[in-house]
């Protein structure tokens, strides 16, 4: 099993969300010298659906 399906079992999604995010945006600041506070926003999107169509997600 995969570390990211060992830490949705134990940990709250957002949680991990915050996390990865964290880590991508240091990586991101790193190599492409962002000049703003955070490449990403505060928002995040999560489905427990099998598929959502783009529509959905736009709304």
């Amino acid at each position: 099993m995969s570390v990211v399906g060992t830490m949705i079992r134990t940990h709250a999604t957002v949680i991990i969300i915050q996390q990865v995010k964290g880590d991508t945006s240091w990586n991101l600041r790193d190599k492409l010298e962002f000049s703003l506070p955070s490449p990403w926003t505060r928002t995040y999107f999560l489905s427990s659906a099998d598929e959502v169509s783009g529509q959905t997600i736009e709304e």
